[in-house]
């Protein structure tokens, strides 16, 4: 009887450590697993955050090339004839502000060749000197003059305009749009976002349009992020915009947390599937 005393008394410890090491083990592969699924994870979603990013920044810039094709098509259909007067190319602006709709252009605009104004559908104030004028009225073709400050404006407007040249090369002057953001607006909040994620179009390191899914990070935010962002290349569309698409780390991997701490408690859950064997069997 001592030795069986003895053997049961040195049995204890050596089960003790085995169950310490499988309990490390187990642990061990836990925390490895929970790795490799938040990486994996991760990685996906920097996929779609990156993709979305990517794919609206694309939309916006389409977005500016069809207002730049836009005016250069108005001057082409209407208002490169040479005598026209200036009741007859204010209602071509009219006509084409109604078509166009409330929400794209702030105003229509034709100036001079000398950067005068001539008709407007609003309150252009321009000043002939202005740098982006004077650049504009060096070049043959339509573009953007990029956000330009306005008095009528509380905020830099993004002008669009189209040189009127006659079809004998002689220069008429300029059709001059301030776009509103409204259109804009609408791009950002099409996009569809995973939760608690944000999308900012973003100018001068602030943003200028937003898009946020209930919970999502503000601009700025200091939270744990997965963070993407696309930034327009010099060219013809750059206005110096960019794209940038956050989600909230913490909550996108909780999923992967609630399941390595399952993996961590199984005998949390082998005694609770016992219990509710132990009921069944009981009711039966």
């Amino acid at each position: 009887m001592p030795i069986a005393l003895r053997r049961s008394t040195l049995a204890r410890p050596l089960l003790i450590a085995v169950a310490a090491v499988l309990l490390a083990a187990l642990a061990a592969a836990s925390l490895a697993g929970y790795l490799t699924a938040r990486g994996a994870l991760r990685q996906q979603i920097a996929q779609r955050t990156g993709a979305t990013s990517l794919q609206t920044l694309t939309s916006v810039e389409d977005y500016l090339r069809a207002r730049i094709d836009e005016l250069n098509s108005v001057v082409f259909l209407q208002l490169k004839k040479p005598g026209l007067t200036k009741q007859q190319r204010e209602q071509v602006l009219y006509n084409y502000d109604f078509a166009f709709g409330s929400t794209r252009y702030i105003d229509l605009s034709i100036l001079d060749a000398s950067g005068r104004l001539l008709v407007s559908t609003g309150a252009l104030q321009a000043d002939p000197q202005a740098p982006w004028l004077r650049a504009a009225e060096r070049i043959s073709q339509a573009g953007l003059a990029g956000f330009q400050r306005f008095s009528d404006q509380a905020h830099p407007a993004l002008v669009v305009y189209a040189p009127i040249i006659d079809d004998g090369g002689n220069r008429l002057g300029m059709l001059v749009g301030r776009l509103q953001t409204d259109e804009l607006g609408r791009i950002i909040r099409d996009a569809a976002l995973d939760p608690r994620s944000s999308l900012f179009l973003v100018r001068d390191a602030a943003t200028l349009l937003s898009h946020t899914t209930e919970g999502g990070p503000a601009f700025g935010s200091k939270v744990p992020l997965v963070t993407a962002s696309a930034a327009q290349q010099p060219g013809p569309l750059d206005v110096g915009l960019s794209v940038l698409a956050q989600t909230d780390a913490q909550v996108a991997y909780a999923p992967v947390r609630a399941l390595a701490v399952e993996m961590l408690l199984p005998r949390e859950r082998d005694d609770g599937d016992r219990r509710r064997r132990k009921v069944h069997t009981c009711d039966e």
